[in-house]
């Protein structure tokens, strides 16, 4: 089961920077660009948040000052408490003064998720990042601007929990469009270009909702014996 959680920078609590852990603190301090700066802080925050909901499931909450976000060599976030990585699957983005974050026990499974802004995108940019049919099938839509961007986030999903990025071609991660998107989770197929597949084995699940201006994207990847 995915766990989820988004919200705008304007929910944050207020001081929320006295809720980072030392060595979030001094990351935190360094970053000197404004936006990176309240985005870096939304997605940390927002991060705490949902480990903390989680854990709060399976037994007591923990402070948010206790729950540590950090990063891997690759970029992917992690959860760490008492110095101990806890067996998740993070993922964490942002656009436009909002945050989406996912989780997933890490038993055999990797979550990624993406938040776009709806936008016009122009012809070269499908051209560029998408398959023909993902092409024929974003300006079919009844929306296509909305359509290019699901297709988008989708992608980026996808390859974030291959921890891999835009390190991927994402011409080799085909995507198939639900037949509407509203509030709800809809189902989206994936298909991995049989080279991609072989290196990254794995069954593949993925939605999409659209939350007011966003489209909000999960994909999740479970090995083959994964419970």
């Amino acid at each position: 089961m995915i766990h989820w959680l988004s919200q705008p920078a304007s929910a944050l609590p207020p001081h929320a920077e006295t809720l980072l852990s030392p060595a979030e603190a001094a990351t935190y301090a360094a970053l000197k660009a404004p936006k990176r700066r309240s985005d870096w802080l939304l997605g940390r925050i927002t991060a705490k948040q949902l480990v903390a909901e989680y854990l709060g499931s399976t037994g007591s909450a923990p402070s948010l000052n206790a729950i540590v976000i950090a990063a891997d060599p690759d970029g992917a976030p992690y959860a760490s408490m008492h110095g101990a990585r806890l067996p998740l699957s993070l993922s964490i983005s942002h656009s436009h003064d909002t945050a989406l974050c996912a989780l997933v026990d890490a038993a055999g499974k990797t979550v990624g998720c993406d938040i776009e802004y709806i936008e016009a995108r122009d012809a070269a940019f499908l051209s560029d990042f998408f398959t023909p049919a993902e092409q024929v099938a974003a300006l079919a839509w009844p929306e296509p601007h909305t359509a290019t961007t699901l297709l988008w986030s989708a992608k980026e999903a996808v390859l974030k929990a291959l921890r891999e990025g835009l390190r991927i071609d994402t011409k080799q991660v085909q995507i198939t469009l639900p037949n509407a998107l509203d509030d709800e989770w809809a189902t989206l197929g994936i298909a991995l270009d049989p080279a991609l597949a072989q290196r990254f084995p794995g069954a593949w699940s993925a939605w999409a909702r659209r939350s007011g201006d966003f489209v909000q994207t999960m994909a999740l990847c479970a090995a083959a014996d994964a419970p």
